[in-house]
């Protein structure tokens, strides 16, 4: 079944991240920072190092990627968990011959990374859903 929750836009906040900072623990940082309850995010800039992973089976298969690395597209969203901010986000990355994307653990930022977060009126919570294994956002229903 469908979960969907309606939730009014707030305020946008622009991130740039420097050379040798971490992408997911600086998203964490500024979300606790900030107050952010609810946000998605967008960016891109350039990394040396990335952990992704896709899930199957039950479980992350990681694999990563090393190099002169674009950030193409970052996406994800920004919820709470044990009322700390939680951060979901995929990533599309590309080096002078291939692709590489999946669900990002780390990435660590080469040049820099621009990332826009729109932030939403109210609070996105995750819970545990026993069927996936996963934390899954628990929406306030229409």
């Amino acid at each position: 079944m469908v979960s969907i929750g309606k939730y009014g836009v707030g305020e946008v906040f622009v991130v740039r991240l420097r050379k040798g900072e971490e992408i997911i623990s600086c998203l964490k940082e500024t979300a606790r920072k900030l107050g952010i309850k609810g946000a998605l995010f967008m960016g891109i800039g350039a990394v040396e190092f990335a952990k992704i992973g896709v899930f199957s089976a039950g479980e992350y298969k990681t694999r990563e990627v090393r190099g002169d690395l674009e950030v193409v597209s970052l996406v994800g969203n920004i919820s709470l968990k044990d009322n700390e901010p939680f951060i979901h986000a995929h990533i599309t990355l590309a080096d002078s011959e291939r692709t590489y994307a999946g669900h990002l653990f780390e990435a660590v930022v080469s040049v820099t990374a621009e990332i826009f977060i729109l932030t939403v009126d109210g609070e996105i919570r995750r819970s545990f859903d026993e069927e996936t294994g996963l934390y899954l956002m628990d929406l306030r229903g229409l």
